[in-house]
């Protein structure tokens, strides 16, 4: 026992530099602990979107709602919007394309929500949602190429991945 305890203590120091932050510097920080949480968790994930203009912008899933900030400025961060799902839910998660944002989340009766991001900094608008399809996805995923949005662990179909056309109506997709 006595050397196990010596070998972790000579062996620890060379391990804590593995937690070093790899050139890169924290620019900007937002958090509100008055945010409901589901367990221990607040926030649960995190998408890019830069407009024509060059502005980006995070799309921030937390444990009630879904946050849209503009992040051009990291010293200075702006919530545009934020639109509140149906409850709680440890997992949300979100991709783009074109000026449109799709948000799922694995608990709750949200479906599939389009959110129109063409009017940021100023606005987002939730321009279409669909819960009549599906009410629960963990996840989903969009082939830009195609204009396919693919749901993956939803209550759509039994055991299998779901599909939308996006390229002839991005704003209300039609559920294959």
């Amino acid at each position: 026992m006595q050397k196990a305890i010596i070998f972790i203590l000579f062996f620890l120091p060379f391990l804590l530099p593995g937690q070093d932050k790899l050139n890169m510097s924290l620019l900007g920080h937002w958090d509100d602990p008055q945010l409901p949480a589901a367990g221990s968790i607040r926030y649960n994930d995190i998408w890019g979107y830069a407009d024509c203009e060059g502005r980006e912008y995070a799309i921030v899933g937390s444990a009630r709602y879904i946050h849209f900030f503009d992040i051009t400025d990291p010293a200075n961060i702006e919530e545009a919007g934020r639109f509140e799902g149906s409850t709680n839910s440890i997992w949300r998660d979100f991709k783009t394309y074109g000026n449109y944002a799709y948000a799922v989340a694995d608990q709750g009766t949200d479906g599939l929500m389009v959110f129109d991001l063409s009017h940021l900094p100023d606005s987002v608008t939730l321009v279409f949602q669909d819960n009549a399809t599906f009410t629960r996805s963990h996840n989903v995923f969009i082939d830009e190429p195609t204009g396919r949005l693919y749901l993956a662990g939803s209550n759509a179909i039994s055991n299998g991945v779901a599909a939308y056309d996006l390229s002839s109506s991005p704003e209300e997709p039609l559920f294959l």
